[in-house]
């Protein structure tokens, strides 16, 4: 009976202070870190593909070098499970392929192919709450729509002077069907299902799975003002 006594004294003490995670006139900034990216998972199809096709006449490396993504978000809940805000992130990389080969006259040729891309999105975002009853966790769906703003460029190092006047004049047509093709389709949407856990009243860490640039996402949340219903002490006064 003492231990039973213990405990809940110490369960009452973990949650004083905290209100509900999801609550009616409060805002919840975020901050993280996606992971894996889609582009990281795009560079692993290709690197398979270009280490599979070496033989003997030619060979070819790859590597790619990303950044991000990053993810900026704010909720403001409208209600006792609806929430509207914000969605933003921003990433960017380099695809290199470094290619070999032996030429007519038994020299070895490389070249190097650069593919650089740039992106921001920028997104109205709705978010359903589920889980009322916990004050540290909060469980939810998201999802947003709005427009990124994209860029890339190919470039190729012809590093032993082989310049080829077709080659370059393809690679420049490529550039520019390529972003005028994102400026003309600038659509951005992104879903994910997500768990917060309070760390203290205020912040705490967040995790999502979804499609956001990202599979996964993970990072810190602070959460903004407290409804007045916080203050009360029966669970149905909360809104």
């Amino acid at each position: 009976m003492k231990k039973s006594l213990i405990l809940l004294l110490f369960c009452l003490h973990a949650n004083l202070g905290f209100s509900q995670l999801a609550e009616k006139g409060t805002g919840t900034i975020q901050l993280g870190y996606g992971f894996p990216s889609v582009m990281s998972s795009i560079a692993q199809v290709m690197n398979f593909s270009v280490s599979m096709a070496d033989d003997t006449n030619s060979r070819a490396s790859f590597s790619y070098k990303p950044i991000g993504p990053v993810h900026f978000r704010f909720d403001y809940m409208v209600g006792g499970r609806v929430g509207l805000g914000l969605s933003s992130n921003f990433a960017a990389g380099r695809f290199t392929l470094t290619e070999q080969h032996t030429n007519s006259q038994s020299k070895i040729e490389t070249n190097k192919y650069y593919f650089d891309y740039s992106s921001v999105n920028i997104m109205a975002r709705t978010t359903i709450h589920f889980l009322k009853r916990n004050p540290r966790l909060d469980i939810y769906y998201a999802h947003s729509v709005g427009v990124h703003f994209s860029k890339v460029k190919l470039d190729v190092d012809f590093m032993n002077d082989n310049f080829d006047p077709d080659q370059q004049f393809f690679i420049d047509e490529f550039n520019s069907y390529m972003n005028s093709l994102f400026k003309f389709l600038p659509v951005a949407m992104e879903g994910q299902f997500g768990i917060k856990w309070a760390l203290t009243p205020y912040a705490g860490m967040y995790f999502e799975a979804g499609y956001s640039k990202a599979y996964c996402q993970l990072g810190l949340f602070a959460k903004i003002g407290r409804s007045p219903s916080y203050y009360r002490s029966d669970w149905k006064y909360y809104r």
